[in-house]
């Protein structure tokens, strides 16, 4: 359900209908989904979509994302989660990223 509703989310943000996108990343949050890279790529979506939707769950988001990742060694994603700081506004994130991409 996460990987699907994460697809269906971003499939609506492209087509400029955050309100869906949205949804779906509910949806997909709802029944805590037991495998970690699953939820991870599910709070990728959901950082993705409530940035670009200006929402005051954004931050949230990403530090779900930021906590799960750096907590489960998945490295690409704490790249993700810092990505998605920068463009929250952290400085420290954004000077971060491309070491932390190497």
């Amino acid at each position: 359900m996460a990987l699907a509703a994460g697809a269906e989310a971003r499939l609506f943000m492209v087509h400029g209908d955050l309100a869906a996108a949205e949804h779906w990343i509910d949806r997909g949050l709802e029944p805590t989904p037991w495998y970690l890279w699953y939820s991870a790529r599910l709070l990728d979506a959901a950082a993705e979509v409530s940035i670009a939707g200006r929402s005051p769950r954004a931050a949230a988001f990403v530090e779900q994302l930021v906590e799960l990742a750096s907590r489960s060694g998945m490295r690409e994603f704490v790249v993700r989660g810092q990505s998605h700081r920068a463009v929250l506004g952290d400085d420290a994130a954004a000077q971060a990223v491309p070491w932390l991409a190497r």
